[in-house]
């Protein structure tokens, strides 16, 4: 039984730790309401930070205000009553430079999304401009036509089939109305070109200059969607495949053409060399020195075969010797003009 004279009053909780037992710290609830303003300044420029990221901007200011702020809060815990007193000062100072960073991050951002916007628009209205023009000059005038060359009936059957497949898929992706299908466009169109150029238009002075207005459009539109959040996954994958079966076309090596797409350089690059030169020119230039056997063996060939024409009697001429196909067509047009003498 306790004596009345041991009995005391206690007017505060108490907490245990260690077995021991200890008064609240009077200064909790004060300590807690400057966490909360640090937290709330914390919590609002770690969103802006993430936002900068995001968007490719620097963040340095507003890391400094973060790391000003968590010092400010590993101090509360063990300031007395005067140091919190002197520290709400620093605090709300703090707080409303963290929240004028934040500000000024976000209409920073915000101008950033609408020239970003902007920028998308206009890489639109060029890519719209870019697939009519191509539209009129590959499907209507066919400027390219006069020099496509075909190893068969079969052979350019097949080109016909698969050009009038392109030019259907133009349309619909164009219909979309959205970013994404003007990209997809594009890159349909270059497939188109590519197809060309493997059977003959790459000798078109024209050619080049198409290429790479497309070439140009695509790009620009697809740095302009990855700025707004909008994917060109779908014709990136397109362009690289159709990057890859011209390369075959042209008669470049599969290993080569590995080490080609796995270069990182934009399709763009890669292709430029066998555009625009004849092949026995491509074939000899530093682009292809990594198959000397193929870089020897393709003008010995065709050495070859204009040397088996002479033999018949048909006259060999020096732009004989173009692409694969140019070859077959020369032999078969000479070939004709002998059965017809």
């Amino acid at each position: 039984m306790k004596s009345p004279a041991c009995e005391v009053s206690i007017t505060g909780k108490v907490t245990v730790s260690d077995g021991q037992r200890h008064a609240v710290d009077p200064l909790a609830s004060q300590r807690a309401e400057l966490l909360g303003k640090l937290a709330g300044a914390q919590i609002a420029l770690e969103k802006v930070i993430a936002q900068l990221a995001q968007n490719g901007a620097s963040t340095a200011l507003a890391d400094s205000q973060l790391s000003r702020l968590a010092s400010l809060q590993a101090t509360i815990g063990s300031a007395d009553a005067a140091s919190l007193s002197t520290l709400r000062g620093e605090i709300a100072s703090a707080v409303a430079e963290s929240k004028a960073v934040a500000e000024q991050a976000r209409d920073d951002t915000n101008s950033a999304n609408a020239a970003a916007s902007a920028s998308l628009m206009a890489a639109r209205s060029h890519a719209r401009e870019t697939i009519t023009r191509m539209e009129e000059d590959l499907y209507g005038k066919k400027i390219f036509d006069p020099y496509l060359r075909f190893q068969s009936e079969q052979d350019e059957r097949a080109f016909r089939e698969r050009e009038e497949a392109n030019r259907r898929a133009v349309a619909s992706a164009r219909a979309k109305g959205t970013p994404e299908g003007e990209a997809e466009a594009l890159a349909i169109e270059h497939r188109q070109l590519l197809d060309m150029g493997a059977h003959g238009a790459t000798d078109s002075p024209d050619f080049a200059e198409r290429l790479k207005a497309t070439t140009e459009a695509y790009e620009q539109q697809r740095a302009a969607m990855r700025q707004t959040g909008h994917d060109a996954k779908q014709a990136d994958a397109m362009i690289a495949a159709d990057t890859r079966d011209f390369l075959k076309a042209k008669g470049v090596p599969e290993a080569q053409i590995t080490v080609a797409m796995q270069s990182g350089k934009p399709p763009s690059e890669i292709i430029a060399p066998y555009v625009g030169k004849p092949q026995v020119e491509r074939l000899a230039s530093p682009e292809s020195k990594g198959n000397s056997d193929q870089a020897q063996t393709a003008p010995d060939h065709l050495d070859a075969v204009a040397a088996a024409l002479r033999a018949a009697g048909v006259v060999t001429t020096a732009n004989t010797a173009v692409d694969g196909h140019g070859v077959d067509v020369a032999v078969a047009s000479s070939a004709a003009g002998m059965q017809r003498a």
